[in-house]
């Protein structure tokens, strides 16, 4: 079916047009009043530039005007030529409709004279007939243009379809880009995300990552026996503290016979083991004096022998204490010069940041979907005003196929 009989000519009959048909459709329903427009905007437009040409020779014939001794008349109209003969020579003949504002605006300022230029203007009238006659037929066509504005409102019509036509487009390509710009937003995301993660996976399932978790637990392993060997010093210390106490006062305090160390007790007491050497006399006789003085209870004697025997080989303990520190020095070491934790670390924090600017996508999404909609709205609004249009000059009932929002 063609165009013509799609607007059913002179029906009144529903009929369904493309989106981009509207103003060919128009074109041909007004399709003489359109030639006519056309033709009379050539007429128009060659006018002007005749006019405006005839100006400018004119105005060339009276440069140098001089009608008498008074020179500040003679300036007035030196003045008054160069004046108009540059505001013709900065006029561009544009298309329509642009010409016609710009004829009107040219119009409007040329006609602007000054007092002093309209009395120096009525005295060389007489010397001045080709210049009236221009600036009569200058006259002359304002007019035509004031009157042609009414006129092709026809083409005004057509081009306010076109340019609804072309808002239209332009809003679907605006929805188009964006909605490619969420896909690759998506997209874009998870597979990145995607991909970091696998990269740790493969780092935690590395040889390397292996080897540094042995190294981690034994790491732990020795730590816990070194605090072990530290607490079992301590609770033995603490457990004879204030019997110690008591046999240091008395001892102190006392003409007593005591073969040990006096410190060696307070370093024992004050649980300074690092300056502990061989106290296993001196609490020999720390346990002998207390009994014999009757200074504590037989349970806190007990403690006292049996702190013989847990802190007489201290040596012994501090060795191992000084060996379980060495290695863990030795593991400590070990995992620093591996490279694999950093290589976590870094897995580590570009997933966090992943993560981080992939809710800050989210959110540019959701803006991007709300964008849309807007843009959706809007360019329902645009195509219920250009059926409205064209229903205004047309007979049928216009609907536009396809006017899903998708």
């Amino acid at each position: 079916m063609g165009l013509l009989e799609k607007i059913g000519l002179g029906k009144n009959e529903k009929v369904e047009l493309e989106l981009q048909e509207s103003s060919d459709v128009f074109r041909r329903r007004r399709d003489q009043d359109i030639e006519q427009v056309l033709r009379r905007q050539d007429e128009l437009t060659g006018r002007t530039e005749e006019v405006m040409d005839e100006m400018r020779d004119r105005l060339e014939e009276i440069e140098g005007y001089s009608e008498s001794d008074i020179q500040a008349v003679n300036d007035v109209a030196d003045n008054f030529i160069r004046q108009r003969e540059k505001m013709i020579d900065n006029f561009q003949v544009t298309d329509f409709p642009e010409l016609m504002d710009d004829f009107e605006d040219f119009r409007e300022n040329f006609n602007d004279v000054t007092e002093k230029e309209a009395e120096v203007l009525k005295r060389i009238r007489k010397d001045a007939g080709d210049l009236s006659e221009a600036l009569s037929d200058f006259e002359q066509l304002g007019e035509e243009m004031e009157d042609f504005r009414d006129q092709r409102s026809v083409m005004k019509t057509l081009e306010n379809l076109e340019n609804l036509e072309s808002e239209i487009e332009t809003l679907d390509e605006k929805m188009d880009s964006k909605k490619e710009e969420i896909e690759n937003l998506e997209n874009q995301g998870e597979e990145e995300l995607e991909e970091a993660r696998r990269k740790l996976e493969q780092l935690r399932s590395s040889s390397e990552w292996e080897k540094k978790e042995e190294i981690e637990d034994r790491l732990e392993e020795l730590n816990d026996q070194k605090d072990q060997a530290v607490t079992d010093l301590s609770s033995s210390a603490s457990g004879i503290e204030r019997s110690l106490k008591k046999v240091i006062y008395h001892i102190e305090n006392n003409n007593v016979d005591f073969k040990g160390s006096l410190d060696q007790l307070r370093y024992i007491n004050r649980q300074e083991f690092s300056k502990v050497e061989k106290p296993k006399t001196s609490l020999q006789e720390a346990s002998r004096i207390a009994k014999e003085e009757d200074l504590v209870s037989q349970s806190q004697i007990q403690r006292l022998v049996e702190a013989i025997d847990d802190l007489g080989e201290i040596q012994s303990t501090r060795n191992q204490i000084s060996s379980l520190e060495s290695e863990i020095r030795d593991k400590e070491k070990q995992l620093e010069s591996m490279g694999i934790q950093d290589r976590i670390s870094e897995s580590e924090n570009r997933i966090e940041r992943l993560e981080r600017e992939k809710e800050e996508m989210k959110s540019r999404i959701a803006d991007l979907r709300q964008e849309i909609d807007d843009l959706k709205t809007e360019r329902q609004r645009k195509k219920t005003k250009l059926a409205r249009k064209l229903n205004e000059e047309i007979t049928a009932d216009i609907e536009f196929q396809s006017l899903d929002l998708e």
